[in-house]
């Protein structure tokens, strides 16, 4: 392999990233530390339905919400209320995962949940509330900041992959790792056992970063999560 980027996520969620790497020739090599585990959360789902005429929003954090949050609605009646309510996503590929299952996207931001909130408190005043699809092992930037006008449900959930069902590393060093949660900073941190420990690594956030730097690991912290602001950072590395 060339010039590469190692990215701590699945194949199937590298098309952005290697379309903006493409023109500089650089490719993106998948090392998915996490992997989708199955999950029903019955009491997040019986908190929805509680709540539901107070809800006028979805909060969308995570495009891997999108899909299992319209199933889980649809199988207990709960879409034709939900599928009408306007998303507040993070990130663009949040949002279009969100379009891509029928919902209406109002609000698009890409510095992350914590910066989300502001925006989320203004609408939702005299006791409205947001539903937030989100994962298992979620950190919960919007609770705090919204205090109880968030409904979390849990619609997916990531294990850490066993390391003996990684892909081999390549024998060249990365121009760059990138990390993309503070879960995956750890098992990659854990898997990799210092391989690529003298390369740069890129994180997706400030609670990704802080988790990397915990592990003694060089981090630099992206301006945006988006792979236009990864482009920006490895042309500086690459200077």
């Amino acid at each position: 392999m060339s010039r590469y980027v190692l990215v701590t996520r699945s194949e199937a969620s590298l098309d952005e990233i290697r379309a903006a790497l493409a023109p500089h020739a650089i490719e993106a090599f998948a090392y998915p530390v996490l992997r989708d585990a199955p999950i029903e959360d019955v009491e997040g789902w019986d908190r929805v339905a509680a709540a539901l005429g107070s809800l006028r929003m979805i909060a969308m954090t995570s495009a891997r919400a999108a899909d299992p949050f319209r199933r889980g609605a649809l199988s207990r009646g709960l879409w034709p209320t939900l599928g009408t309510l306007p998303v507040a996503a993070v990130g663009r590929a949040t949002a279009r995962a969100a379009e891509a299952v029928g919902l209406r996207v109002e609000l698009t931001g890409n510095a992350g949940a914590a910066a989300l909130v502001g925006e989320l408190a203004a609408r939702l005043v005299g006791g409205a509330a947001a539903v937030h699809p989100c994962g298992r092992d979620r950190r919960d930037e919007l609770g705090e900041g919204l205090r109880r006008a968030v409904v979390p449900v849990a619609v997916y959930a990531m294990d850490t992959t066993p390391v003996a069902e990684l892909p081999e590393l390549p024998a060249e060093p990365p121009l760059a790792v990138l990390l993309s949660s503070p879960r995956a900073a750890r098992a990659y941190a854990a898997a990799a056992a210092g391989r690529f420990a003298g390369v740069p690594h890129l994180a997706m956030g400030a609670t990704t970063a802080a988790a990397a730097a915990e592990l003694g690991l060089a981090v630099a912290t992206l301006a945006h999560p988006t792979p236009d602001a990864l482009v920006e950072e490895l042309c500086q590395i690459c200077s």
